[in-house]
């Protein structure tokens, strides 16, 4: 998993400010949090801090 700072550098500022970023599809976003859980749960999960 990482960590870092919203938004990052990785966004982009759209003309009229803001930025553009899109949703995970649903079964996609509960796979994903279901993982997350399961390897906290048994201590896999491990925290990368990004930067630019």
């Amino acid at each position: 998993m990482n960590r870092f700072i919203w938004p990052g550098p990785d966004l982009r500022t759209m003309a009229g400010g803001g930025f553009a970023y899109r949703l995970l599809p649903g079964v996609m976003a509960r796979d994903l949090v279901a993982q997350v859980k399961a390897n906290a749960n048994d201590r896999s999960l491990r925290i990368v801090p990004c930067t630019e």
